[in-house]
C-alpha cells in the first residue's frame, strides 16, 4: 500500500471518524455537567467536509487519464480471504467523478443549510458525515460485499435525514424511503448470492472482488452467466432484471419513483438536495458497474424497451412537472424526469451515450442541488413556494434571479452548459440506436424547457403583486458563495467537456469491451440466438480492438495475491 493509495481510505473514513469523535467528546463533557456547543459541531463538521473535498481535488489532479490500468489508488487488505472478502478500493474515471461530486456537494449543502436547519444541529452534522462516508465507500469499493455493506450503512442516516427535518408527513416519507431502499437491497442481495454461486461452480473458489487483483487472477465479473439454464434464477435475464430493479429503485426513475416524490414534499430542502443530487446516483453507478458487464446479452435484449421506458418517463415526468403549483414540486418532478437521461445514455450502448450519460449525471447533480437550495432560500424568506405568490422578484432580489437563471439554463441543456454537452452526447448515441426514442426524448426536454421558461418569467419579472415581497432581502455572501461554486463547474465543463471526458474515455471503452467478451463467453458456454444478436450489436458499437482481454486488472506489487483458476 503506497502512501498516495491511502488517500481513498482517508477520504472514506475521516467523516465518520470525526462524527464518532464529536459524539464521544460530547458524551464525556456531559458527564461533567457541560456540553459541546452546536457552533463547535457545525465548525468541525464543515471543516471535515471541506477536508474531504480537498482530498478529492487532490485525487482528481493525481489521477492519470492515460493509464492502462482500469483502477488507480488501489488498496487491498485481506479481511476473510477464504470467503473471498477483502478491503479492496480503487477508482476509475467514472467513480472518480462521482466521488468528486459527493465531496464537493456536501459542504455546499451544509453551508446553504446554515439558516434552514436550526434544530437538532448535532444530529444533522453527524448524519451528514456518516452518509458521506457511506457514499464514498460505495463509489470506491472493488469488492461486492464491501459495496453492499456501505449501501446498508447509508440507509439509516438517509431515513433519519428525512424523518427529523421537514413537514408534517416526514415520518411517513422516511418510512417509505426505508421500505423502498430495503426492497432494493433485498433484490440486490439475492442477485449477488446467485452470482456468487455461479462463480463458485465455474472457478471452484470464492471471491467477491469486482476487479482482478493481478493479471492472472479471476475477478467476480469474469463469471459467465448463461443465457438459458434449467435453473430459472441462473440466467442473464433474471439476474439483469433483479439488478435493474434494485438500482432503478435507488435512482428513483419512473415508475419506481414514488419514494422520491414523498421526499420532495416532506423532507427539508437541504436533505432533498443531497438525496436527489448524490444518493440517487448510486443506482446509476450500480447499473454501470454490475448490470451491464455481468449480463450484456440481457442488456442488449432489453435495451430497446428500456430506452422507450426512459423516454416516456421523461415525457410524462415533464407533463407532471408542468402540473405542479409550487416551485419545490416543479423542481423535484423535473429532476425525476431528467434522471431518464442517464438510462437513455446507458442503454444506447454507445460510447457517446455512455460518456454523455456520466456527464449529464454530474450536471444533473449540481443543477438539482442548486435549484432546490435556491428555491429553499426564497421559501425561507417568504414562507411559501407557490408560483402564484411570486412575481417581480428580480426587483428586490436581482442576484438571486441572476444565479437561478444561470442554473435553469444549464438544467434545460442550453448551449454552453454541462447539461448541453451531456444531453448532446446522449442524443448522438440515441439517434444511431433508435430515432423514435430520440424524438420522444427531445420532446420531453422541450416541454421541460417551456415549463421552466414560463415559471421563471412568472417568478422573476413583471410587477411585484404580493406586497410582502417588496421588502425581500437579496442573498447574503454565504448563499451567493454556495450558488457561484455550484455554477462554476457547470459552465467550465460545459465550455470544455474534454476536462471530464478525458477521464471517461478509457473506462467506457473497457466497459464495452468487457460486455463483448462476456457475451462471447456466454455464447461459447451455451450457444443461443440472443447471444449471437448481442455479439453482433456490441461489435457494431465497439471499434477499439487494441484493448487487452483482461479489462479489469489492477497492479498490486506489494502484496502476493491468490491465483485464480483459468478458464
Amino acid at each position: 500500500m503506497t502512501r498516495i493509495a491511502f488517500l481513498l481510505s482517508a477520504m472514506t473514513f475521516a467523516p465518520a471518524a470525526v462524527a464518532l469523535a464529536l459524539a464521544g467528546w460530547t458524551s464525556v463533557m456531559r458527564r461533567f455537567g457541560r456540553d459541546l456547543p452546536e457552533s463547535m459541531w457545525r465548525g468541525v463538521g464543515l471543516g471535515t467536509l471541506l477536508f474531504s473535498a480537498m482530498l478529492a481535488l487532490w485525487l482528481w489532479t493525481a489521477f492519470d487519464p492515460a493509464s492502462t490500468s482500469q483502477f488507480q489508488f488501489v488498496e487491498r487488505v485481506p479481511w476473510i480471504p477464504e470467503w473471498g472478502l477483502h478491503y479492496f478500493v480503487g477508482v476509475d474515471g467514472i467513480s472518480l467523478l462521482l466521488i468528486l461530486l459527493t465531496t464537493c456537494l456536501f459542504p455546499l449543502v451544509f453551508i446553504a443549510s446554515w439558516e434552514m436547519v436550526t434544530h437538532h444541529i448535532r444530529s444533522w452534522v453527524a448524519l451528514l458525515l456518516v452518509l458521506e462516508t457511506s457514499l464514498i465507500g460505495m463509489f470506491s469499493a472493488l469488492n461486492a460485499v464491501q459495496f453492499f455493506v456501505w449501501l446498508e450503512v447509508g440507509m439509516l442516516p438517509l431515513a433519519l435525514l428525512v424523518s427529523i427535518w421537514g413537514g408534517a408527513g416526514r415520518a411517513r416519507a422516511a418510512s417509505r424511503v426505508l421500505a423502498c431502499q430495503a426492497l432494493a437491497s433485498a433484490a440486490l442481495f439475492l442477485a449477488f448470492m446467485a452470482l456468487h454461486q455461479l462463480h463458485m461452480e465455474q472457478f471452484g473458489g470464492a471471491t467477491f472482488d469486482i476487479a482482478a487483483p493481478s493479471a492472472n487472477a479471476i475477478a467476480w465479473l469474469d463469471t459467465v452467466i448463461p443465457v438459458a439454464s434449467e435453473r430459472w434464477w441462473a440466467t442473464q435475464n433474471v439476474l439483469f432484471a433483479a439488478l435493474v430493479f434494485a438500482f432503478g429503485l435507488q435512482m428513483g426513475i419512473a415508475p419506481l419513483h414514488l419514494w422520491a416524490t414523498g421526499v420532495s414534499r416532506e423532507a427539508s430542502l437541504p436533505a432533498t438536495a443531497l438525496i436527489f443530487a448524490v444518493v440517487s446516483k448510486v443506482g446509476a453507478y450500480g447499473v454501470l458497474r454490475f448490470a451491464l458487464p455481468l449480463a450484456p446479452v440481457a442488456a442488449v435484449s432489453f435495451a430497446e424497451p428500456l430506452r422507450w421506458a426512459a423516454a416516456l418517463a421523461l415525457l410524462f415526468g415533464a407533463l407532471s412537472a408542468l402540473g405542479q403549483r409550487g416551485a419545490v414540486g416543479f423542481v423535484a418532478h423535473a429532476s425525476l424526469a431528467q434522471i431518464a437521461w442517464l438510462w437513455l445514455g446507458w442503454f444506447s450502448l454507445s460510447a457517446s451515450g455512455l460518456e454523455g450519460g456520466v456527464l449529464y449525471l454530474l450536471s444533473h447533480g449540481l443543477c438539482v442541488a442548486g435549484l432546490l437550495l435556491l428555491v429553499g432560500m426564497l421559501q425561507h424568506r417568504t414562507q411559501t413556494d407557490a408560483w402564484a405568490d411570486f412575481g417581480g422578484i428580480a426587483k428586490p432580489m436581482p442576484i438571486f434571479v441572476l444565479l437561478l437563471g444561470v442554473i435553469v439554463l444549464v438544467s434545460i441543456s442550453a448551449p454552453g452548459g454541462m447539461g448541453f454537452a451531456g444531453s448532446f452526447l446522449v442524443l448522438l448515441g440515441l439517434f444511431g440506436a433508435d430515432f423514435g426514442v430520440a424524438a420522444v426524448t427531445a420532446l420531453g426536454a422541450l416541454l421541460l424547457a417551456v415549463g421552466w421558461g414560463w415559471n421563471f418569467r412568472r417568478l422573476a419579472f413583471g410587477p411585484v403583486e404580493n406586497p410582502a415581497n417588496r421588502g425581500l432581502i437579496d442573498l447574503g455572501w454565504r448563499e451567493r458563495l454556495t450558488a457561484v461554486l455550484l455554477i462554476l463547474p457547470l459552465v467550465v465543463v460545459g465550455v470544455r467537456p474534454e476536462i471530464v471526458n478525458a477521464r471517461l474515455h478509457h473506462p467506457v471503452l473497457k466497459l464495452r469491451r468487457a460486455m463483448l467478451e462476456r457475451a462471447i463467453d456466454s455464447h461459447e458456454a451455451s450457444p443461443h440466438p440472443a447471444a449471437e444478436e448481442a455479439i453482433e450489436r456490441l461489435q457494431q458499437v465497439s471499434r477499439d480492438a487494441s484493448l487487452p482481454r483482461s479489462v479489469a486488472v489492477v497492479s498490486l506489487p506489494e502484496e502476493p495475491m491468490r491465483e485464480g483458476v483459468p478458464r
